[in-house]
């Protein structure tokens, strides 16, 4: 005959594995899905530890997952990646070890501007620039970043 604590374990185990077969989710955000089905917390840590060793939990993998979707799609600068990855669960000691390049950031910046300026042609120089200044800086570009564009862009465009 079974225990409780072995039918919750399984209970955990198998909605666990269910949200995993969908997309990797932080150790923090099945902790928060656990607990709001009304798990205890022992028994939710053991199953997350449980799932860990197993390799079927890696915060290190998703962090370098979204970040890439956060550069790559989404064309965020790096205090917007660091947020996003924040709220998603990631431990601050993984974010720390992302690397982030002050040439990537260029890159990613040009790319968001690119994108808006075929909406831009319209308007005069100085409104495309205080424009592309308020999108970069809403995309989490430090401001160094978005003067060194603004600069080029400006350069290119006379």
């Amino acid at each position: 005959m079974k225990s409780t604590q072995d039918n919750t374990a399984n209970e955990i185990r198998k909605y666990c594995y269910s949200l995993l077969n969908h997309r990797d989710y932080t150790k923090a955000e099945l902790y928060k899905k656990l607990t709001a089905r009304g798990y205890h917390t022992e028994d939710i840590e053991a199953e997350l530890l449980r799932l860990t060793d197993l390799g079927l939990i890696d915060d290190r993998r998703v962090a370098r997952l979204l970040l890439s979707h956060y550069e790559n799609s989404r064309c965020l600068g790096i205090f917007a990646c660091k947020h996003e990855l924040k709220t998603r669960g990631i431990d601050r000691q993984i974010i720390d070890e992302l690397v982030f390049t002050p040439q990537r950031e260029m890159e990613k910046a040009l790319k968001a501007v690119n994108k808006k300026t075929t909406h831009l042609k319209k308007y005069p120089i100085y409104v495309k620039l205080k424009k592309m200044y308020e999108l970069l800086s809403r995309k989490g570009f430090d401001n160094e970043t978005i003067l060194q564009v603004l600069k080029q862009y400006k350069e290119e465009t006379q």
